[in-house]
């Protein structure tokens, strides 16, 4: 507090409390900024991410923005008015993303914005389809072009017409949403792609194939969930595998032969959602099969002995039976349509073999769980698994080690964390292994605890680009201690150690770099053996450690800030004699120094306490009745030192005319602001 004072000369008049201020915790908050005048908020109840403000956002090549810690929460984009550009990578691996709103004032869409966001199909634009057409789009934005785009004029279908078939041509009509085939013979099979039009889904509505086309082909019109009806030609004779797999709003067929003629068609597996429609003929209707009773498409068969289910209230996926699963090198298993739906997947015991490309491409699962009987894993099982990282088996590690486990496709299993039945595969020939994560830096993991030690001298490794050794382990870490001797914590060092809730760090300490803490959402408590002041001068990068920095810190040492003291006292000696001694006082200000010293310097608590005790000790002489507080406050300068929840007020005079006076309101033996501000200036 500042006040003016009507006196002679200019007064000093500082009041400098020292508290105790350790670190407030503080809730995550998911916002932050993503360009010079753009903020971003994320509402982890609808799953929405939103970008405001203005121009353009920042590109991100090396790193990730803030909002990347929330990745597998976000469902939808929307940017808001305003937003010119958005920059490289900025919206890169969200691959929950379903929809995206974009505003008419983008301009440019540059570099991978929107790599890897897989499901991503529909696209608001508030513009019309001109100004959509007019954006700059950068290289690694597919997506864009994949996905539907609704324009303020109609959606924007870039292709109205194409070929699906050697003789076999196709054309949509964006208006009515009816898609038409024409031509002769078969159209083509879709198992490894698919059809242009299939980019439109969500408009098309009712498919009209014409006479002269006899085949339909695999997966043809496959997760065309919004088709309403189909009309299909008496020269129809082939219906391919799963043309019609996830056409789960198909409710009618108009046939145009007789019903003896469509029950000589044949009809591959997968059509699940075309049988169980109502098929009108020329001489009457077929209805559904099993009657009213709606066909279940949540089970199937994979393998001679196994079967398949799936769980949409929970998004497990499970398999259960005994022997090996079927192979799928050339075809999907049923459970495919879901795959956008897959969170987890449960394989049973009696299961032994995964057969080929059983997962191909289920992208969402983060864990599965294997049971003790299998004893192969084939080619390509889990290609495209790529967010798996924790697998669950019933197993010893020694019998993980004893699993036949095919090289191609199955990279997943060298990066993902094997939870056994007795500790984490990969660990069990030392028990407690000890590798490099810098020059001179060593970590170890304690398999019991959980608790990972860095120990060594100077700087970790940065991993922008790579994980440290014992990021394989990460599901089983759950304090850290960084031991005396590191001084910098490098980028992306502790990335996704989600169950960490504690780390220790070491006085030496002075440099965290970003994103070392990124996604350590579980983290509450950082101990620090130094003071609060010692803690303020390390530097601590804010991207992407938000977690750390809303962490509990629990310094040793907590004093008061005495920058602002400090500077009056300074100013308050310069009003004094040069050549003033208090060598009388001594004794105090011996412990006066030490006290000082502390503030700044590494100390242990017990040295820290004996000098405030004896500077307690000392100010107690003082008489605290409420009018002299009162006046001392309105004449002097006041310090409150805070021990113990016990306030102590030390008046130091207030220097009133230029020969130094003092105002002579303490004991003898209590140091005064003559003999303080020597000190300060002199030890």
């Amino acid at each position: 507090m500042k006040k003016t004072l009507s006196v002679i000369l200019s007064l000093v008049m500082i009041i400098s409390a020292f508290f105790a201020l350790p670190f407030e915790s503080f809730a995550e908050v998911p916002g932050g900024s993503c360009g010079k005048s753009i903020t971003y908020s994320f509402n982890n109840s609808t799953g929405e991410l939103s970008l405001s403000g203005s121009g353009a956002t920042y590109d991100y090549p090396d790193e990730y923005p803030g909002f990347y810690d929330y990745k597998d929460e976000i469902t939808s984009i929307i940017v808001n008015d305003g937003i010119t550009y958005l920059g490289e990578y900025l919206f890169y691996g969200l691959d929950s993303v379903l929809s995206v709103s974009l505003p008419s004032t983008v301009t440019q869409i540059y570099d991978n914005a929107f790599s890897e966001c897989y499901y991503i199909t529909d696209i608001y634009f508030s513009g019309t389809n001109s100004q959509w057409n007019s954006i700059a789009f950068g290289e690694g934005n597919d997506i864009l072009t994949q996905a539907l785009v609704h324009c303020s004029d109609g959606a924007v279908v870039s292709e109205t017409e194409g070929l699906c078939g050697e003789d076999v041509s196709w054309n949509l009509d964006s208006d009515t949403g009816v898609l038409t085939l024409s031509g002769t013979g078969a159209t083509d099979d879709y198992l490894l792609d698919s059809p242009t039009y299939s980019a439109y889904a969500s408009v098309i509505s009712t498919v009209a194939v014409e006479e002269g086309i006899t085949a339909l082909g695999e997966y043809l019109f496959y997760n065309m969930n919004g088709i309403i009806s189909i009309t299909l030609p008496g020269s129809v004779s082939e219906i391919g595998k799963a043309a019609f797999s996830g056409c789960t709003g198909l409710g009618d067929v108009y046939y145009s032969g007789t019903k003896a003629e469509w029950e000589s068609i044949s009809i591959a597996s997968g059509n699940d959602c075309l049988t169980s429609a109502t098929i009108h003929c020329s001489d009457g209707d077929i209805e559904p099969i099993g009657g009213d009773e709606p066909v279940d498409e949540n089970s199937g068969t994979c393998g001679e002995n196994a079967v398949w289910s799936f769980d949409a209230s929970t998004g497990v996926l499970s398999i259960s039976g005994s022997g090996a699963t079927y192979d799928y090198e050339n075809d999907y298993p049923g459970f495919y349509s879901k795959k956008s739906l897959i969170s987890s997947i449960v394989v049973s015991q009696g299961i032994t073999t995964i057969g080929e490309y059983l997962f191909y491409d289920i992208a969402k699962p983060t864990n599965i769980s294997l049971p003790v009987s299998i004893s192969e894993i084939k080619n390509g099982a889990f290609y495209g698994c790529d967010a798996l990282s924790d697998v669950y088996y019933s197993g010893t590690k020694a019998q993980w080690g004893n699993i036949t486990i095919d090289t191609f496709g199955n990279g997943v299993f060298n990066d993902a964390t094997i939870h056994c039945t007795n500790g984490i595969y990969g660990s069990e020939d030392e028990e407690e292994p000890e590798y490099s994560c810098g020059e001179n830096v060593f970590w170890s993991l304690n398999d019991d605890t959980g608790v990972l030690t860095l120990s060594g001298s100077g700087e970790t490794n940065s991993y922008t680009n790579s994980y440290p050794g014992f990021y394989v382990y990460r599901t089983g870490i759950t304090s850290i201690v960084v031991e005396e001797g590191i001084t910098s914590i490098g980028a992306y060092l502790f990335f996704n150690l989600s169950d960490a809730v504690s780390i220790s760090l070491p006085s030496t300490l002075s440099e965290i770099k970003a994103a070392a803490f990124s996604n350590c959402i579980n983290l509450a408590d950082v101990y620090y053996p130094g003071s609060n002041i010692q803690w303020k001068s390390i530097s601590i990068s804010e991207t992407n450690n938000d977690y750390f920095i809303g962490a509990n810190l629990h310094c040793s040492i907590t004093v008061a800030d005495n920058t602002a003291l400090a500077a009056a006292i300074e100013e308050a000696y310069s009003y004094c004699e040069e050549d003033y001694t208090a060598e009388s006082y001594w004794e105090l200000m011996s412990v006066t120094q030490r006290y000082l010293y502390l503030l700044e310097t590494p100390a242990t608590q017990s040295e820290y306490d004996e000098a405030t005790e004896a500077i307690l000790e000392a100010i107690g002489k003082l008489d605290l009745l409420s009018n002299y507080h009162v006046s001392a406050f309105n004449e002097g300068v006041v310090v409150l030192l805070n021990a113990d929840g016990n306030e102590t007020t030390l008046v130091f005079a207030n220097y009133i005319n230029d020969y130094c006076e003092v105002l002579d309101v303490v004991e003898d033996g209590i140091i005064n602001a003559k003999d303080y501000a020597y000190l300060l200036k002199n030890y």
